[in-house]
């Protein structure tokens, strides 16, 4: 598919487009970033990387633009890729190439306890999002989770963005109910 035809199909239906450009560019995204990150990750960090790499290009693509859609899902890439790298990196895990040629990130013996509770926080909010219902947990996740402006969130779920806003406000509020009675705080 040319980069005309693609601009075109998104045009016309972001999802046809999205899943034509994710057709079109797997392999090519995925060969970057297993590239980048074939010595300090495993394949569901690469995997993860990848659908990154495809939710930032949709996320900013611009249909206007007449560059070469190649050349921006490269470099997205790319970037994203360096971006982890640098991120398991600098975390202190270490990795052990094992004999089946799967790679085991082994975490520092003074940060498990630290990823431990840090899991465990996450679940407890993550259970208390959802606990808000809809849309209020979508919007939370999208605005926290996914760093999408009040405009974004609002064009995504069929609300005015002053709804967004006071939703938000007022979801945050219970929120923080939620997680004090769980003995936890934001």
């Amino acid at each position: 598919m040319t980069d005309s035809e693609l601009r075109d199909c998104i045009r016309q239906s972001q999802e046809s487009g999205c899943r034509a450009l994710f057709d079109t560019y797997f392999h090519y995204v995925y060969a970057i970033v297993h590239h980048i990150l074939r010595d300090c990750a495993g394949r569901e960090d690469v995997e993860e990387c990848v659908m990154d790499v495809f939710m930032d290009v949709v996320r900013h693509f611009d249909t206007e633009h007449e560059g070469s859609v190649k050349a921006y899902i490269g470099t997205a890439a790319k970037r994203r890729a360096i971006d982890r790298y640098r991120t398991i990196t600098s975390n202190g895990r270490h990795t052990v190439a094992m004999e089946t040629e799967q790679l085991c990130t082994l975490p520092d013996r003074l940060r498990v306890e630290q990823s431990v509770e840090s899991t465990e926080q996450n679940r407890i909010l993550l259970t208390c999002v959802r606990a808000l219902g809809e849309p209020d947990a979508s919007i939370i996740i999208q605005k926290y989770f996914y760093d999408r402006n009040a405009a974004e969130i609002a064009r995504v779920l069929g609300l005015s963005a002053a709804a967004v806003r006071m939703r938000c406000s007022r979801a945050m509020k219970r929120l923080e109910k939620l997680l004090s009675e769980k003995g936890s705080t934001l």
